[in-house]
């Protein structure tokens, strides 16, 4: 960094410099003051695309994504085919929740560099929150296709197995995961799901322990182990993990009916009514 500022001291209006220095100050996460120095460098080279394209990725990781997307679309206009800059938009409207918008820019990506496996599986991820699951799947497969190993593209495609009840290979998809990621509390908690849907009770809940051994406080997992013990018959150990759930979530009603169900079977009528 003290080397790019000496030399700004010398030629301060150095477009390319200025880019570099924002490039330098993102890597260390200052975004703000990357952010200054990609504007600095625009002034005296506006139209320049590959400074538009980071500014628009450190306005994104500010969450500020409107504007994010504004740089990205305004580096578009001079370099309408890069990949990169078609695949950062696609995230951008997805946090957005422009989610044909985002699918778009990801195909667009794609047809200039149609096997990038983060582009494939960021695609999977619009399908999937499009309810478009067996075409998620298929863009998820073809991302494992280059990047076999990678544990959030195989958690996300135990996902889409899950919704499309396809639940050992969901499962497998999981424990695929997991031997990458083996303490993902996400991949342990829909892992438990799926084997709570198989009837794999023992198991279902050990999965929940472990989710929870990692974030503890996680209202869903928390109810979610309470079916599964509730299911064993274990109703004491139902009603405190509906209990620890409600103190994080205390209006969910589905939680409140399922621990007003666990106290009727254990004869606790009055308080039963109470939660129902």
């Amino acid at each position: 960094m003290d080397s790019y500022d000496r030399s700004l001291a010398h030629r301060p209006d150095n477009s390319s410099t200025l880019h570099s220095r924002g490039i330098a100050l993102s890597r260390l996460d200052r975004l703000l003051e990357a952010l200054d120095s990609f504007d600095r460098s625009l002034v005296h080279r506006p139209d320049d695309p590959l400074t538009l394209h980071s500014r628009g990725i450190a306005l994104s990781r500010l969450d500020r994504l409107l504007e994010a997307l504004n740089s990205y679309d305004r580096s578009l206009a001079h370099r309408p085919d890069d990949p990169d800059t078609l695949h950062n938009r696609g995230n951008a409207l997805a946090r957005l929740d422009r989610l044909p918008e985002a699918l778009d820019s990801f195909d667009r990506s794609l047809a200039h560099r149609p096997d990038d496996p983060l582009t494939l599986c960021n695609r999977g991820i619009a399908l999937f929150s499009l309810d478009r699951m067996p075409e998620a799947l298929d863009s998820f497969d073809r991302s494992l296709a280059h990047r076999p190993d990678d544990p959030f593209t195989l958690y996300s495609r135990g996902n889409a197995l899950s919704r499309l009840d396809r639940l050992p290979e969901a499962l497998d998809s999981y424990d695929c995961s997991l031997a990458h990621r083996p303490n993902d509390p996400l991949t342990l908690h829909n892992r438990g799901n799926a084997l709570f849907s198989l009837d794999r009770l023992p198991e279902a809940l050990d999965s929940y322990d472990c989710s929870l051994a990692h974030r503890p406080d996680n209202p869903l997992t928390l109810y979610s182990r309470g079916n599964a013990l509730f299911s064993l018959d274990r109703l004491p150990e139902a009603l405190d993990s509906y209990d620890r759930s409600l103190a994080h979530r205390p209006d969910d009603p589905i939680t409140l009916y399922n621990r007003g169900n666990a106290l009727s079977r254990l004869d606790r009528l009055p308080e039963a009514l109470d939660s129902y």
